[in-house]
């Protein structure tokens, strides 16, 4: 099927970038909470970290109502980065964009979530 580019770019449209810099594990912490009654979508995420305290641990976003996972970040014990690429994906209504990491005491990152509600 073709697309236009407009289309395409339609579709990665974003008109709000979420960013914080985070310094302690997360259980399932609210990141996004959506206007009551719209969905948020997802058009690119950026993970930075200074590193883990061991490798293996990980950062992951997701939609808490689904349990739809849309972005696991599995650190090192040296500074990474995760690039942002071009990703379309929709929660539910009113459904939550949640964070859960386990990086260790003081192990810092940045998180930046470009979304529109919809």
């Amino acid at each position: 099927m073709y697309r236009s580019q407009t289309s395409i770019a339609n579709e990665h449209d974003f008109d709000t970038t979420f960013t914080a810099e985070i310094d302690a594990n997360q259980t399932d912490v609210a990141l996004i909470t959506p206007t009551s009654g719209k969905l948020i979508k997802v058009t690119g995420i950026y993970i930075s970290t200074e590193g883990a305290t061991s490798a293996g641990q990980k950062i992951r976003l997701k939609f808490n109502t689904s349990d739809n996972t849309i972005c696991t970040f599995f650190s090192t014990t040296t500074p990474a980065s995760l690039p942002m690429p071009d990703i379309v994906v929709r929660g539910a209504r009113n459904e939550v964009l949640s964070i859960t990491s386990d990086l260790g005491a003081d192990k810092n990152y940045f998180i930046v979530v470009n979304y529109k509600e919809e």
